[in-house]
């Protein structure tokens, strides 16, 4: 598609988008820039996780045994390593995980933007196009609260990963097969061990490939696609034959889709939205381009989508282990994409899709500068209990902290900075479903203010110290011992010579 086939209300809508989008996503970017400074402790916080985990890959290491949580796990043998052996260098140079993760986002949006330029150049787009496209996926609301604000950073990666892929297989799509082909294979063994959503959708478009290829290039996209999984095999044969061991099992990310609860009422809005949005545009660039190789090469992700809409996913394998935000960054994605390949001409159906762009990107820049919340610095009450931390000596367990602190950000922080370790943990799915067990009844305990049962699971789940907010009269009518207070804060140690009830 060349720039002299743009309409003017196409130049229009990217060139306003392109400011729109832009604008947000420095804004954001530079709001995130105080995690340079501070260590986030408020509950829309997902990013110490990574953090965390990047400083278990320094001091505990690939595939090994780790202390820290849970009375002790294999580091990243259900969590994909792609993100965290991108950021260590980072964290080599710098010793401060907060500024290595910083920096990673920053260099993979960098990343991202590259492969997009420089792809979408290969394909025949124009500038504007090219950074609309970018900024499309990278600047959308849902972008922006889920890779920066409650801080996915390896979700991003994997995203500007799966851009050189797709530009690839678009690439090949309407060419034949060269040996440069077969570098898809560690792009695509990359998105898998970075996030293995991305892995999956990557997968659809592989089977698209497929589909449209003949004869011997058929055979070349399934070499190159299982070269893609016998890279990822140093990781996933060790997730596979350890899964059990693990809570994984139980848990399907995709059931809330069947649940219409207040809260979910927008996610809810926007699953239905976004892939009408993809197949909507899919039917104008099929008018425009009516070949039955793209219709093909489309069709798993356009099965996949109707699916989803209908909620059927949730009965598929793989498919209803994925949660929200992926689904509504592949949409994105290819509605992106596709937009800039639909016909200029100046039908009613192109001006509504124009108009309707400008509204989508419009108010996505709305959200994400007014109604997303910003960085939070550390409350007050928060740095009381950072200060408080240094005097947990043995394993603990946190119990009611205040509203304003995130007890897994506190977890994250006493590992990462003065090595403690917790019977509890950040991921669950990292424990058994027994194990998970018994730290229910351990906080069932608590609450129905039970201390035989209290005991016996402290003793149970290698558990000596407590740090807690709300309940300290509680832990000493149980029989602990007062070993430290501040400012509301207690910390007590399990007396050796107490007996369970």
């Amino acid at each position: 598609m060349s720039s002299s086939s743009l309409c003017k209300e196409n130049i229009l809508v990217l060139i306003l988008s392109v400011l729109l989008l832009s604008f947000t996503l420095l804004v954001r970017l530079f709001d995130l820039s105080q995690l340079l400074f501070y260590f986030p402790l408020d509950y829309i916080n997902d990013i110490t996780a990574y953090m965390v985990q990047l400083h278990f890959l320094d001091v505990c290491g690939f595939e090994r045994y780790c202390p820290y949580w849970y009375n002790g796990f294999i580091a990243f043998q259900f969590t994909p390593p792609g993100w965290y052996f991108f950021a260590y260098p980072l964290l080599l140079v710098f010793s401060d995980v907060k500024i290595a993760t910083y920096l990673a986002v920053v260099l993979s949006l960098v990343l991202g933007f590259l492969i997009t330029w420089y792809g979408g150049k290969k394909l025949g787009f124009k500038p504007l196009q090219r950074l609309f496209f970018f900024l499309f996926f990278a600047a959308n609301a849902n972008a922006i609260r889920g890779f920066l604000r409650t801080g996915r950073p390896h979700e991003l990666l994997a995203w500007m990963l799966f851009f050189g892929l797709f530009f690839m297989l678009l690439w090949y799509k309407d060419r034949k097969i060269t040996p440069r082909f077969y570098t898809i294979a560690p792009l695509y063994a990359a998105c898998i061990i970075t996030y293995v959503a991305v892995g999956v959708f990557a997968s659809l478009l592989l089977i698209g490939l497929f589909l449209i290829k003949h004869g011997k290039e058929r055979w070349h996209v399934a070499i190159t696609t299982l070269l893609g999984v016998v890279l990822t095999f140093f990781w996933t044969i060790p997730y596979v034959l350890h899964l059990k061991e693990s809570s994984l099992l139980a848990t399907q990310q995709a059931a809330w889709l069947l649940q219409f609860t207040p809260d979910l009422l927008l996610k809810q809005f926007a699953s239905f939205v976004f892939p009408l949005f993809f197949l909507f545009l899919f039917y104008l660039s099929w008018k425009y381009i009516p070949d039955r190789r793209h219709l093909l090469f489309f069709l798993p992700t356009l099965i996949i989508t109707v699916l989803y809409i209908f909620r059927l996913n949730i009965l598929l394998p793989v498919f209803r282990d994925i949660f929200p935000s992926p689904y509504f960054n592949f949409f994105l994605l290819l509605s992106g994409y596709l937009y800039i390949t639909i016909s200029p001409d100046k039908t009613f159906l192109q001006r509504l899709t124009h108009s309707a762009v400008l509204f989508g990107v419009l108010l996505s820049c709305i959200i994400s500068l007014f109604f997303t919340s910003y960085f939070a610095q550390p409350t007050s009450q928060a740095q009381d209990l950072l200060t408080f931390v240094p005097q947990i000596t043995d394993t603990y367990f946190i119990l009611d902290l205040p509203s304003d602190v995130y007890d897994k950000a506190i977890i994250a922080y006493s590992s990462i900075y003065y090595n403690k370790t917790t019977s509890s943990g950040y991921y669950q799915h990292l424990a058994s479903s027994s194990y998970l067990k018994a730290l229910s009844r351990l906080g069932h305990a608590m609450d129905t203010s039970d201390c035989s049962t209290f005991l016996t699971y402290t003793t149970l789940l290698n558990t000596t110290q407590f740090l807690s907010y709300a309940n300290c009269d509680f832990l000493a009518s149980c029989g602990l011992n007062l070993t430290a207070q501040h400012k509301g804060y207690c910390l007590y140690t399990l007396n050796p010579y107490k007996q369970p009830f």
